[in-house]
């Protein structure tokens, strides 16, 4: 059984997720779960990772998400806004 679509290829070395500069308007993650009505668990499980408003979503391990809980539909969902996002922000 492979991977789910939203987790990075196999076979991408893994990276510092704090690896990509933060976008100009300096969005936080709350401000981001917010705007995006992604809730409160989405929040939590982002903090956990220590993760940040211009970070490489795609670098997030399958087992860091486990490690923090992240649920797969919680995952999606915000892979889907924050790459809405990132493209909305170049």
């Amino acid at each position: 059984m492979g991977l789910p679509s939203f987790y990075p290829p196999a076979h991408l070395p893994p990276a510092d997720c704090q690896s990509s500069p933060a976008p100009a308007d300096g969005m936080s993650v709350g401000d981001f779960c917010v705007e995006y009505e992604l809730g409160i668990e989405v929040l939590d499980a982002l903090a956990a990772l220590q993760f940040l408003i211009g970070d490489d979503h795609w670098t997030v391990t399958p087992e860091a998400l486990s490690q923090v809980g992240f649920v797969r539909h919680h995952w999606a969902r915000f892979c889907r806004e924050y790459h809405n996002y990132k493209h909305a922000n170049k």
